[in-house]
């Protein structure tokens, strides 16, 4: 039957509770209408505006102090270049000068930290628009090596990057092809420069462009190379990867996460037209087309922040613009404009302002919520002690019973304390339940079994995370002994080096904590979901035990696995510890560089997997070398039988080098042998006696295998 609602409005309870409603009201509009009339969110827009224009600027400057004076800072190295080269190119002078010219574009590469140098020479080309001339790449140009193994030739003399120790590039050709794409960076200062001036003055920046096809992009900043008659011979100058050219754009100037970042544009002399030239990131190329000029409209003239018109956001993107001053007055390129752009999107751009606004609004809301409750609050103090009984009893559940107020009548305080003892030992155990619930924030259910009771008493995640959902076992809490078996099924299967954690071999895999705690009244337990904290505990071990690399074990690793085995004694019958060695490591590095040195070790490993599928333990000892720990076998034949296998493997899977080279996986092994149950082998003996086994093998016929 419902109850019908009727509210009179001459009631004490109403005109207060409206009272207090209006009070409240009428002082958060107050407070948000003086806020807003002192124009406290005009101003923090304009201060969040001011703050990402600011900080535009800064990378502006920074940037632009790196391309104006470190990067190009190259006038020495060119002066001694000048004086070098000769007139002619007579009885292989030329050539003489470009093995020379090495000597002094390294320094001028380390000095600048750029990511290449080159010289490139107007003449002496075998082909038309091939050009002779010293291109050096270095990749990483805050890692520098004294023998020059971190730089890479890309065009010049073979025997020059022989003499100097460093390694060729891929696509590493004799001279330089000039092409329509790629042209302009020798072009354009050459043909500006004029006899006799200062050749800096003709200094050209280029849009990024790659240098041969399939290359990453480069910026390149070249000049006129003249001799010391002030003749034009060819082009000098520095070049910046973009990729390495975005590391000075970092995204988490703007925001910390999800970023659009910095982008460069260029305005040509010709063309009004700003366009995107090199973008940052992913989620910056999806939004922005980088194939059309930018469109937008004022946001703030004064801080010079735009709203971006032509993009692929849902948002809206603000962009900060500001010029990079390259280029001097009265030289030739002075009208090409470099701009560096940040992009922000308006929601994060004005995220405080917003918070303001949300702050503005919910404190209205607010204000509506606590007037509600507070007048009634308040009006419930006028209201007969009847009522207020009748509220409490109204709002009790079958899970919890209040604790009532005597109203001082006689016939009804003896009512109260019937229900009150009725059900004291439900609201009894109800807190309890509450309160260890109430001081674990995850998912957790709880469970007490009474000595005098036979029903299971469990709260209701408990079902979830002990599977009583399932199969029909929602009747196990009804009998104790049952749940007791159902629980201790699950004990059966602890966790490794974890305490009261039990796996359960689910799909997914999930794992539980058991705690109890038993005492003469009854039994408590509670039982936590910890699925998510033990797959970042797996996680961790695994990065901890497996070689960056190759993924196999590390040292620490594969010594802890093998002692295991070792304090067994179980299971070992005839076994091996083999110690491998890489051969002729070293003259891969110097051949291929180290980056096919790694390819050699991740070869090797993977062929190592080999005695990893048949039960083996496998692990990386250092550089070149590895382990192996085999046991388990019948006899030793059968070992050697896997050993020969292995190399057989080698032979079978050649490693591609660069320029067709293909070579096999050499490899020493030396192998000490576990063949007596009856002896005690420690982990440290079998290492020596594997090493042992190893030099001699490789004392005698490297790529072969030797027993102790």
């Amino acid at each position: 039957m419902k109850k019908r609602m009727n509210i009179d409005l001459k009631s004490i309870r109403v005109k207060v509770t409206f009272f207090v409603i209006a009070l409240i009201i009428g002082q958060s509009l107050l407070l948000s209408g003086t806020m807003i009339a002192a124009g406290v969110l005009s101003e923090a827009e304009d201060d969040a505006i001011r703050s990402f224009s600011e900080t535009v600027e800064n990378r502006k400057n920074y940037l632009e102090s790196e391309m104006r004076n470190r990067w190009t800072n190259i006038g020495p190295y060119v002066s001694e270049l000048s004086g070098m080269i000769p007139e002619t190119d007579g009885n292989g002078e030329m050539e003489a000068f470009l093995d020379e010219s090495a000597d002094v574009l390294i320094p001028m590469l380390r000095t600048t930290l750029a990511t290449g140098v080159f010289l490139i020479l107007d003449h002496q080309a075998v082909e038309e628009d091939h050009h002779a001339g010293m291109y050096i790449r270095d990749y990483e140009p805050v890692l520098n090596d004294e023998q020059n193994k971190d730089l890479y030739f890309l065009v010049g003399p073979f025997e020059t990057a022989q003499r100097l120790g460093i390694p060729m590039e891929r696509n590493w050709t004799y001279e330089l092809e000039l092409h329509e794409g790629n042209r302009a960076f020798f072009d354009r200062p050459y043909d500006a420069a004029i006899p006799g001036a200062d050749p800096a003055l003709f200094g050209y920046w280029s849009q990024p462009f790659s240098l041969k096809e399939g290359e990453q992009p480069v910026i390149t900043y070249s000049m006129p190379f003249v001799d010391d008659q002030g003749r034009k011979r060819g082009v000098v100058g520095v070049e910046i990867l973009t990729g390495y050219l975005t590391g000075f754009l970092p995204a988490a100037d703007l925001q910390e996460r999800n970023a659009l970042g910095y982008l460069l544009g260029h305005r040509a002399p010709e063309d009004e037209r700003l366009m995107p030239i090199l973008t940052t990131g992913a989620l910056q190329e999806r939004m922005i087309n980088t194939g059309e000029a930018f469109d937008w409209t004022v946001s703030s003239d004064a801080h010079q922040v735009y709203e971006l018109m032509n993009h692929n956001s849902t948002r809206t993107i603000q962009a900060s613009v500001r010029e990079l001053g390259l280029y001097g007055a009265n030289t030739p390129f002075e009208d090409e404009d470099w701009f560096l752009i940040g992009l922000m999107e308006d929601h994060e751009l004005l995220a405080y302002v917003n918070r303001i606004q949300m702050i503005l609004t919910a404190s209205l809301i607010g204000s509506i919520v606590i007037g509600a409750v507070g007048g009634y609050l308040i009006s419930t103090r006028f209201t007969s002690p009847i009522i207020s009984l009748s509220e409490q009893v109204q709002e009790a559940d079958a899970e919890s019973f209040p604790i009532l107020k005597r109203t001082g009548l006689t016939e009804i305080d003896g009512l109260l304390t019937v229900m009150e003892n009725t059900n004291r030992d439900f609201v009894e155990s109800t807190v309890k339940m509450a309160e260890i619930i109430d001081l674990v924030q995850v998912p957790i259910g709880a469970f007490e079994i009474k000595p005098d009771q036979t029903e299971v008493y469990a709260t209701g995640q408990l079902k979830q995370l002990l599977q009583l959902n399932e199969n029909g076992n929602e009747e196990i809490l009804s009998d104790k002994q049952a749940f007791t078996d159902y629980l201790d099924q699950f004990m059966m299967n602890p966790e490794p080096e974890e305490e009261h954690t039990y796996k359960i071999d689910s799909d997914p895999k999930r794992w539980i904590r058991i705690n109890v705690r038993k005492n003469e009244a009854s039994t408590l337990g509670v039982v936590v979901d910890v699925t998510r904290e033990m797959t970042d505990k797996r996680q961790i071990r695994k990065e901890r035990d497996h070689d960056n690399l190759t993924g196999i074990y590390n040292r620490g690793a594969f010594e802890r696995h093998v002692r295991q085995i070792l304090d067994d004694q179980k299971g070992l019958a005839t076994g091996a510890m083999i110690m491998l060695d890489l051969d002729y490591l070293k003259e891969i590095n110097d051949t291929y560089g180290h980056r096919w040195g790694d390819v050699y070790i991740k070869e090797t490993a993977n062929a190592l997997r080999l005695f990893i599928d048949e039960g083996g333990v496998v692990g990386r000892q250092s550089g070149d070398e590895f382990t192996v720990f085999l046991s388990g076998y019948e006899n030793k034949d059968m070992i050697r039988e896997r050993i020969e296998r292995f190399y057989d493997s080698l032979k079978r899977k050649p490693i591609a080098f660069p320029r067709g080279e293909e070579r096999e996986i050499r490899i020493s092994s030396g192998v000490a042998w576990l063949f007596n149950e009856q002896v005690t082998y420690s982990y440290e003996g079998l290492i020596q006696s594997a090493d042992r086994a190893l030099y001699e093998a490789k004392d005698e016929e490297r790529g072969t295998w030797f027993e102790e």
